[in-house]
């Protein structure tokens, strides 16, 4: 990976850049060394899903903070909760 860090480090949830395919997600690590490889999801729809070997990918990592991580701080009772509305047990 060039750029700003090893490729092993990639995990689920990691934001990367690509040269050619910008932003994307990695929604999947396999494989071990030289035959490691990731699924990512970029952002360009027309990109969509692509499973890469990290070997000959150049891509460089974005946030050293998994996006999914962030998420799973918030408390579960109050998430998705709008402020304000009543709550209705059916």
């Amino acid at each position: 990976m060039s750029g700003s860090g090893k490729t092993e480090e990639l995990e689920v949830g990691q934001i990367v850049r690509h040269p050619m395919w910008g932003l994307g997600t990695v929604l999947h690590c396999s494989g071990k060394r030289d035959k490691k490889k990731v699924i990512v999801l970029f952002q360009d729809v027309a990109v969509g899903q692509r499973t890469l070997s990290i070997k000959y990918a150049k891509l460089e990592r974005v946030e050293s903070r998994p996006i999914f991580e962030a998420q799973a701080d918030e408390d579960p009772e109050k998430a998705g909760k709008n402020k304000g509305e009543p709550e209705w047990d059916v």
